[in-house]
């Protein structure tokens, strides 16, 4: 059947329906099977003059722009579901048991993220059975073996653009790569990894960090304080000997203690 009305005209068929504007060739379809959706039902609006088409079937959405070469996608599946944007991919699938995940535009590795502020949620309230660390925060910040790396997807585009260069052109080294510091989860402390070791905790990694520094910190304090001890306690054994033999110490303008550790320094801590 067809219907039409100055430059708009419709078509229906046994499982397609069209609406077009045959003059911009614009148009809305609806389709009870598509072949190219695994025969979903689908509704498809057309605008070519704007090279954009939008295809929603009964799982998904797709935003095609024929111009730029790209889509953007709204996908639920059973395993999971992901949002498309550009040149990034929001996801949340069973393999990361519920974790938001920033990939690449196709899906096949992470990617990162951009923002001013990132905060963890921390309060008190959310909390239970709070307790002093069971472990040597600062022994397990000195077993993290650091190295330098590069991520294997940085490498293949390294071979890329080395496949793409042109003749005369400068060879392409890892200095056009991004060269990356860090640990592997695979065999560091469990502190800074989850039980899997699929990646690093940061907010874990930094309090255990934060603590460990705040440990050699107090044995750095504690060694200070010794040793100014035994320096003042020799100090006045010497006055004290000096006075039983007689003689005269020198009197100084500030004591030698003082000099020593000035007040400008921190104060240290100290056992009470």
């Amino acid at each position: 059947a067809s219907f039409n009305t100055g430059n708009d005209g419709a078509t229906y068929g046994s499982q397609t329906f069209t609406i077009l504007d045959k003059g911009q060739r614009k148009s809305i379809t609806a389709k009870s099977y598509d072949e190219s959706m695994g025969w979903k039902p689908t509704f498809t609006i057309d605008n070519p003059q704007s090279a954009e088409l939008v295809k929603i079937t009964s799982n998904a959405i797709y935003f095609y722009n024929m111009n730029k070469n790209y889509k953007n996608e709204l996908v639920t599946e059973d395993g999971g579901s992901h949002l498309t944007l550009y040149k990034g991919m929001i996801a949340c699938d069973d393999g990361w048991g519920g974790y938001l995940q920033v990939k690449n535009s196709s899906g096949s590795s992470h990617n990162g993220v951009v923002a001013t502020e990132y905060k963890t949620t921390s309060q008190r309230k959310l909390k239970t059975y709070i307790k002093d660390l069971q472990f040597d925060a600062l022994q397990s910040v000195l077993d993290l073996k650091i190295k330098e790396y590069y991520f294997k997807d940085d490498i293949s585009k390294l071979y890329e653009m080395r496949e793409q260069r042109e003749e005369g052109q400068a060879p392409y080294t890892l200095k056009d790569i991004p060269k990356r510091y860090g640990f592997m989860v695979d065999d560091c402390p469990l502190p800074f990894t989850d039980e899997q070791r699929n990646g690093a905790n940061l907010y874990g990694s930094l309090s255990v960090t934060i603590k460990g520094f705040q440990q050699y910190v107090q044995k750095t304090d504690d060694r200070l304080n010794q040793i100014e001890k035994v320096i003042i306690d020799e100090n006045n054994s010497k006055r004290r000997t000096l006075r039983k033999s007689g003689g005269r110490t020198t009197k100084r303008c500030y004591p030698r203690e003082k000099h020593l550790f000035g007040s400008r320094n921190r104060v240290r801590s100290r056992k009470s």
